[in-house]
């Protein structure tokens, strides 16, 4: 990582400690403990209810991945709840997507048992630091990634050995910075241009180590990748907080 970048996203995380109570810096984060059901009512998948996670849990479960919290996934003092917090459009879309996806093949499920679905935040960290996302939360996500990466690795891996996963649902973002795309450079004493996406030159003009992803939704499903089975269905889509957020999964 570049060391102006290294400097800047050091300040603003000290910065932001200050006033956010759920700021990486004070130690809070969002655990995966919590998941809802799925079952087959009336002809469609819909909610069940929410529960907590427990080892004897045997329904087979479907994934969703998300890159990290957003502000509402932490109370007011910033103690992480769970992924999707109270999540209205994701509640009410998510269920058509899976509909969709099972009319459309990609996807096969037992009308028969209800599913358990656990949402994972690849970093549990808020990264937009109670910001809107343009600002931040890129850099940050990819700061604590660097970091954190065989954290979400293994967290994955251990729900796939201990549970039988049907499907792994990436809705990380693609990645956007366009409200912080210029970063001052202390040894140069210039602003440096960062681009506004997400993207090949970000990623150079940072350093970053990503292994030629350039998306953090693609970054984050190599991890996905990695770690799941050809049994596994692997499917896309798009961010929940996104306008294009009930546009049909897609396969990975």
């Amino acid at each position: 990582m570049e060391q102006f970048i290294r400097h800047f996203i050091h300040s603003i995380l000290k910065s932001n400690a200050l006033t956010n109570p759920a700021s990486p810096q004070n130690g809070n984060f969002v655990n995966d403990e919590y998941y809802n059901e799925l079952e087959y009512i009336n002809g469609s998948w819909s909610w069940k209810s929410v529960k907590r996670m427990s080892t004897s849990n045997l329904n087979d479960v479907i994934i969703i991945v998300l890159e990290s919290p957003h502000i509402d996934e932490f109370s007011a003092n910033g103690t992480g709840r769970y992924p999707l917090f109270n999540d209205v459009r994701f509640n009410n879309v998510f269920p058509s997507l899976i509909n969709n996806a099972i009319h459309s093949g990609l996807i096969a499920l037992n009308q028969a048992i209800t599913y358990s679905v656990y949402l994972m935040n690849a970093v549990q960290m808020q990264c937009s630091l109670g910001y809107p996302t343009e600002y931040y939360r890129d850099y940050v996500f990819m700061y604590y990634w660097n970091k954190l990466k065989t954290n979400f690795e293994t967290r994955l891996h251990n729900m796939m050995c201990s549970k039988n996963v049907v499907s792994v649902i990436n809705l990380c973002t693609l990645g956007s910075h366009e409200r912080c795309s210029l970063v001052y450079n202390h040894h140069t004493q210039k602003y440096e241009y960062m681009c506004k996406k997400f993207g090949k030159k970000f990623i150079q003009k940072c350093k970053f180590n990503t292994n030629r992803k350039y998306t953090l939704r693609e970054i984050v499903q190599e991890s996905i990748d990695s770690k799941t089975t050809n049994s596994t269905v692997l499917l896309l889509g798009n961010h929940p907080s996104s306008l294009c957020f009930n546009k049909s999964l897609k396969s990975r």
